[in-house]
């Protein structure tokens, strides 16, 4: 059995290693204080990171900014960890950051909304390796390989920066270079698991 608090707490250190692998963030504005914004938010904090936040709860500790206006704050890094969906034609163009990652599953509302990032010059981090936290403490918990959470919670900054990379390379989103790796990737394995 893992706690919720340990699973939310891997993630939120994932979402830091990817968020540093992209840039030295300074200003950060956290979209969510729940089970994962709030140990983020309290990480970068306590690291010397600004950190302003915004949740439709009441809370201390940090910079507030309401909901409305969360899209409009000049930051580094722009971080959703609360609800999916929430990039679109309609706030993109308000981001005043370098950077987008975060918690949140599909934080994008279409896939259109990676390109607007990039055209903008925001580098998206894909949600799924920044918040793959949880699953890597889970599944490394499961096979009994717990020794090596560590090291894989850190190879996601490494992750991040060989995606980032790329699309720089490219001129493509991380987030078509991070999906056409991972089908690759899938590809490989099935065509290993075909032939055995």
């Amino acid at each position: 059995f893992i706690a919720q608090e340990d699973l939310s707490d891997a993630t939120a250190r994932g979402v830091e290693a990817a968020m540093r692998a992209a840039c030295d963030p300074r200003v950060v504005v956290v979209q969510g204080l729940g089970a994962v914004g709030r140990p983020l938010a309290e990480r970068l904090h306590a690291s010397g990171v600004r950190v302003i936040a915004s949740d439709v709860r009441p809370f201390e500790g940090f910079g507030c900014v309401t909901p409305e206006a969360v899209y409009d704050v000049p930051c580094d890094v722009f971080a959703p960890c609360a609800v999916g969906g929430v990039l679109d034609a309609r706030t993109i163009p308000r981001l005043r950051c370098q950077v987008v990652c975060g918690a949140a599953n599909n934080p994008l509302a279409s896939e259109d909304d990676s390109e607007r990032l990039r055209l903008r010059g925001i580098t998206y981090v894909p949600d799924f390796i920044a918040n793959a936290g949880a699953t890597i403490q889970g599944a490394s918990t499961a096979i009994g390989e717990a020794h090596l959470i560590e090291g894989r919670l850190a190879s996601i900054g490494q992750t991040v920066r060989t995606v980032v990379d790329r699309a720089s390379s490219e001129g493509r989103s991380p987030h078509h270079v991070a999906v056409a790796m991972a089908d690759k990737r899938l590809a490989g394995l099935r065509q290993l698991g075909a032939t055995r």
